[in-house]
């Protein structure tokens, strides 16, 4: 922290000290604007800092004190300045520890989302999609027309095995309808010669 003074403390007094002149331009930006000022730097030994820079301004009436009375300069005339330099190293590393604390738990509540939509994807598609395609697949396989798959639900996948096993109905309708007059032929036992018929159609399983 550095006391700086302006060029009306120097008309009064002596110049003063070397460490009361303004070192930079932050310094004699604030002298000169009357606003204070701030700026980030690197420090000595490479660590970040804060540099601010807090003016002096004298004033008829400054917090109640009227600053004329004891100095002769001009109203609100800048007579000096403040400079403070702040490390932020420590405040730095805490903010970077905090940062790969966040980074880390941002991993794993992705990764327990990536297993939690996983499961529930695996229940709600790939296993009501798994067993369709086995009792599609096992219907072709042998011709069984009797089998229905389990169409629970109301998504895409219970709306296809509704509908599948609304098809296998009416076939399995269908091919009753066919064998009701293939097993009457059957009865009578005899075709056109004397010799018994045999003839024997292949009928799917109702």
């Amino acid at each position: 922290m550095r006391v700086i003074r302006g060029a009306g403390i120097d008309k009064e007094f002596d110049n003063g000290l070397a460490q009361e002149r303004p070192l930079d331009d932050l310094d004699r930006e604030v002298l000169k604007t009357g606003r204070a000022a701030y700026q980030q730097a690197t420090g000595a030994y490479g660590g970040l800092t804060l540099h601010s820079v807090l003016p002096y301004v004298a004033k008829t009436n400054q917090r109640g004190i009227d600053c004329l009375k004891c100095h002769d300069v001009a109203d609100v005339e800048v007579i000096g300045a403040t400079s403070i330099v702040i490390s932020l190293a420590d405040d730095m590393a805490e903010i970077h520890r905090i940062d790969r604390r966040l980074w880390i738990g941002q991993a794993v509540v992705q990764v327990f989302i990536f297993l939690l939509v996983r499961l529930i994807a695996r229940k709600a598609v790939a296993r009501p999609l798994g067993e369709l395609c086995d009792s599609i697949t096992a219907n072709g396989h042998d011709k069984d027309f009797t089998r229905r798959v389990s169409a629970c639900g109301r998504d895409e996948i219970g709306q296809t095995g509704a509908a599948l096993n609304c098809m296998l109905g009416e076939v399995q309708d269908a091919l009753h309808g066919i064998q009701l007059p293939g097993a009457a032929v059957m009865r009578e036992g005899v075709c056109s010669t004397s010799r018994p018929c045999f003839f024997t159609p292949f009928l799917p399983r109702m």
